[in-house]
């Protein structure tokens, strides 16, 4: 018998397994659910982005993570254990955030895309890009015993950010923890249950089975409802499922527009080209005041007003934390009365932080805190501070989709960094 004979008697069309390609983004335990399922179904290609470390906590609820994958990177050891599952799967694994990895490009190569993390503002810079490129988005979620799934379909009537509240748009970056540590803004958290990780990650995976055979006319229809969410109570055993609705003040559906399918031009280089090079690029297609969108804000530099000192930096606005924005010549890096750094308090406790002083979280003794002002920047033009960086260095993702306009906005481009292609599909 077939190694996949079950699968066929299924329905399933192993060619076109084979050939789909899945976004994984999030390697945790629902993430450890999704890749072994798409793995045991025989998808050809999966890419998986987490961008932390196993810790010990991880190994009761994250069926592919081992006692000696400790300290080692989620998105690596999940990669390798699908690849064990199905050896003809071709896995990528990357660990760095998905804003900064995999750009339009990539996403507007997959299939379909399968989210589960932790935070709400990688959700919403996850839905944003499959707004832009119109691939299919499908969100899970866990906490304590409930669970739910949330399904989000070109040509998108609802999206994750209209599903979202202005409070919970604005603590975006809080993170639910396992551990119940309490989160960036000082919200109590819960902890996950594997079983419930079981059941949502199963259901991801099969509805991206299901999609993957959408135009298959096999014994049955492969359908996969769009704009709805599927909720599991685990504290009364119950499934829920209901339509969600879209929001008429929704931030995203407000402000994206897809990428056009055509014409976009491709270039034979990745992300680590220089930015003066690619303004250039622009400049002979459109002249020589062009500029090109960068989609965020980078912060290019930090300036202290009290010591005037100017700090060059390179980091994607929103990804820069308060800890990095203090002065180091101004603000002192341990406690006056007992020494515990106050790097540290301000990381774990931003309740004792304030405009011009810290309290230390040991001794609850003042300090001064100086905070530098961040000097920004959105394009690549003509005496931008941009043009001493590389696109990575400007956190430019690889197969990023860029739009150059010409000085007046009338004609405008789209530039696609293909020389990355490789490095982010592989053999796919």
């Amino acid at each position: 018998m077939d190694r996949y004979t079950r699968l066929t008697e299924l329905g399933w069309n192993m060619d076109l397994l084979r050939r789909g390609t899945v976004l994984v983004v999030g390697a945790g335990a629902l993430g450890n659910e999704i890749i072994k399922n798409l793995a045991l179904a025989g998808v050809g290609n999966v890419l998986v982005v987490d961008l932390d470390v196993i810790e010990s906590h991880n190994l009761t609820r994250s069926v592919l993570f081992r006692a000696s994958d400790v300290g080692r990177r989620k998105a690596e050891v999940a990669a390798l254990a699908a690849a064990d599952i199905e050896p003809r799967m071709n896995v990528r694994w990357f660990d760095a955030p998905f804003q900064t990895t995999l750009g339009l490009g990539a996403l507007g190569n997959v299939d379909i895309v399968l989210g589960s993390l932790d935070n709400i503002q990688t959700r919403r810079d996850l839905n944003r890009a499959c707004l832009l490129t119109n691939t299919p988005f499908i969100d899970g979620g866990l906490y304590f015993l409930d669970g739910d799934v949330r399904t989000f379909l070109p040509p998108f009537p609802v999206c994750f950010d209209c599903t979202l509240t202005q409070d919970e748009r604005d603590t975006g970056w809080r993170r639910w923890s396992c551990l119940g540590i309490l989160g960036d803004h000082g919200a109590g958290v819960g902890p996950t249950a594997p079983t419930v990780a079981s059941m949502v990650g199963g259901l991801q995976a099969q509805l991206a089975l299901k999609y993957l055979h959408k135009d298959f006319a096999g014994p049955y229809p492969m359908l996969v409802p769009n704009g709805v969410r599927i909720r599991f109570n685990g504290f009364a055993d119950e499934y829920e499922r209901w339509d969600l609705n879209r929001d008429s003040e929704c931030p995203t559906h407000l402000s994206v527009t897809s990428v056009p399918l055509s014409p976009i031009t491709s270039i034979p280089y990745g992300n680590d080209m220089p930015a003066a090079q690619l303004l250039e690029i622009a400049q002979a297609a459109l002249g020589h005041e062009a500029y090109i969108e960068l989609g965020f804000d980078v912060v290019h530099s930090l300036h202290c007003f009290q010591c005037d000192r100017i700090e060059a930096a390179a980091r994607r606005r929103g990804a820069l934390g308060i800890a990095e924005t203090m002065c180091p010549e101004c603000t002192p890096s341990v406690c006056f009365e007992c020494g515990h750094s106050i790097a540290k308090t301000v990381a774990t406790r931003p309740d004792l932080v304030f405009p011009e002083k810290v309290d230390c979280a040991a001794c609850f003794e003042s300090n001064p805190l100086v905070l530098r002002d961040s000097q920004t920047l959105n394009r690549i033009e003509p005496g931008s501070p941009a043009l001493a960086y590389s696109l990575a260095e400007l956190t430019v993702p690889m197969m990023d989709i860029l739009e150059a306009r010409d000085f007046e906005g009338q004609k405008t481009m789209y530039i696609q960094l293909d020389g990355d292609r490789d490095k982010v599909f592989g053999t796919c």
